[in-house]
């Protein structure tokens, strides 16, 4: 009986003993979880920053370096001094989150007046571009080519327009006989003008801002000529000569609405008219600006 009261008496001792040693541990494990914390979080921050960067100098040297030497010198008891390295990591995370705001806020403000360039000449001025921390030099790329992309495309658009007026030009100087040579030749112009600013359009050009800047102030000044023009032709493309008598009559009976040459003849019962006299005054009316022609295949 004894003996069975002594072998308790020595399992409680035993499990007081465990228990004072699991207690004295607790302390460690706790810290072995927040070490953890620690790591992880310095791993990514570590991540988020470039190569070469300051920070991540930093980070190394105070954060990574000091931790495996702590470990090496505490060994065991490194595992309590956590709290001084968490709040390392967390003052260079701060440090972090700040660059990283202030590069995007200088990238947005940057993209911002390149928008504000191109917002004078098209209302297309927005730039599909975001600010990546872990890739700034690629974000402005990025960049750099959305605003290539929008001012060739506007370029193209602008020069096809101007062809288009100098073709009307022409034909107003050709088959109307209408004199605007002036006219056509600041079309010319205007055009000659767009394909030497193609020419100079490069990224290189994009990249400087304040350069880039003045290239939109000279596109500018092209484009609100480009817009005389267009009225210029709008004007002289309404513009009409007086008809011949046999004209005139001719003009009465026709109106706003399709009509076949048959239909136009029978408009004139009594008069014998002869089908290239026809041809003639409508050919005399398309030339001084009276009336539309359409021609199509019959069925």
């Amino acid at each position: 009986m004894c003996a069975v009261v002594d072998e308790q008496k020595a399992l409680l001792t035993e499990k007081q003993q465990l228990e004072d040693e699991l207690e004295a541990l607790r302390p460690y494990l706790a810290g072995l979880q927040r070490w953890r914390e620690v790591v992880t979080k310095a791993t990514a921050l570590r991540e988020r920053l470039e190569l070469g960067s300051p920070l991540r100098q930093r980070l190394d040297e105070e954060v990574t370096d000091a931790i495996m030497e702590n470990f090496a010198t505490r060994q065991l008891k490194a595992l309590l001094d956590w709290e001084r390295f968490k709040a390392e990591v967390d003052t260079i995370e701060d440090e972090i989150t700040a660059e990283e705001n202030r590069r995007r806020n200088k990238f947005h403000q940057i993209k911002e007046k390149y928008e504000q360039a191109l917002g004078r000449l098209t209302p297309q001025r927005m730039v599909q571009a975001t600010f990546d921390p872990k890739d700034p030099e690629q974000s402005y790329q990025v960049l750099y080519q959305g605003v290539l992309q929008k001012l060739k495309t506007w370029l193209t658009e602008q020069r096809e327009v101007a062809q288009r007026a100098l073709n009307e030009f022409e034909y107003l100087i050709r088959e109307r006989g209408i004199k605007v040579n002036q006219e056509r030749d600041n079309a010319q112009q205007v055009l000659r003008d767009l394909q030497e600013a193609e020419c100079w359009l490069n990224q290189e050009l994009i990249q400087n801002l304040e350069e880039f800047q003045r290239y939109c102030d000279n596109l500018l000044q092209i484009y609100k000529q480009l817009q005389k023009v267009q009225e210029s032709l709008a004007h002289k493309r309404a513009q009409k000569e007086p008809p011949t008598d046999e004209e005139s009559k001719l003009l009465k009976v026709l109106t706003i609405q399709r009509r076949s040459l048959e239909e136009i003849r029978r408009q004139f019962p009594s008069e014998e008219i002869k089908i290239d006299d026809l041809f003639d005054w409508l050919k005399g009316l398309y030339r001084k600006g009276h009336i539309e022609i359409e021609v199509r295949k019959r069925d």
